[in-house]
């Protein structure tokens, strides 16, 4: 690039990369969507979690960015820590909270990133994949409802 074309503010840049997480956060729960609801049988349970954990970390690691957390993106794929790395910069800046509960459903949720690829490590069932699914459309307006919450 070169000197005189005009470089994009920071501010312009933080925005692009938030709306570039969760348009990526977007495809994956579309297709959870289309998978959970669609007429396959019998339904790939393993791929529709595996969706729901990349959503949701998707849609956080959006709030990380967005809050401009010092250090940056953490290179980690474990929700529950994504979500410890912002919950007191989301209380005192937004407001909003990150509860235990919250924390425990994202500690379950990042099984489903590993242990679903591998035959027998994790026994998934219609009911473990309907939780899924359901915190995974929570966390998703979770994660909405604070990226358009202004900064006091």
């Amino acid at each position: 690039m070169s000197n005189d074309q005009i470089q994009p503010s920071e501010a312009q840049s933080k925005k692009k990369e938030v709306s570039e997480w969760m348009r990526y956060a977007k495809e994956d729960y579309d297709l959870v969507q289309h998978l959970y609801r669609g007429d396959y049988y019998p339904k790939p349970l393993e791929i529709i979690c595996y969706h729901c954990e990349q959503a949701t970390e998707k849609v956080v690691k959006a709030l990380i960015v967005d809050l401009g957390k010092q250090g940056g993106l953490p290179q980690r794929h474990d929700i529950e820590f994504l979500l410890s790395q912002i919950k007191n910069i989301l209380i005192k800046d937004r407001g909003i909270s990150v509860t235990e509960e919250m924390r425990e459903w994202a500690e379950k949720m990042s099984d489903f990133a590993v242990n679903v690829r591998y035959p027998n490590e994790m026994h998934i069932d219609e009911h473990k994949t309907k939780w899924a699914v359901e915190k995974t459309e929570f966390f998703f307006r979770w994660a909405s409802d604070a990226l358009t919450k202004e900064s006091d």
